[in-house]
């Protein structure tokens, strides 16, 4: 009985061009977690708090939940050819 090898090919997730087999390929995972910068003042009222928490709670009712999520969390995974690894790096001025 003859076992089949299966090559796996892939595509860069930014040029689209098919990552040969014999060409690295890099692996990278973004993760994007909402930061702020607002704080409650020191003058703040228990009443300007509680409006304050009630307009966010309409505002958030509102909202897309899945477009709401991606605005504090988001993650995804990808893989790149070395050029466009190359092209991401400087575009970040990790190099």
């Amino acid at each position: 009985m003859t076992e089949k090898v299966v090559f796996l090919t892939y595509r860069c997730q930014i040029c689209n061009r098919f990552i040969p087999r014999t060409e690295p390929f890099f692996e990278g995972t973004l993760e994007l977690v909402a930061g702020t910068n607002q704080l409650l003042a020191d003058e703040s009222t228990p009443e300007r708090i509680a409006a304050e928490l009630q307009a966010l709670t309409v505002a958030i009712e509102k909202a897309d939940p899945r477009k709401l999520e991606e605005e504090v969390y988001l993650k995804r995974q990808f893989r790149l050819c070395p050029m466009c690894r190359q092209q991401l790096l400087t575009h970040l001025h990790l190099t």
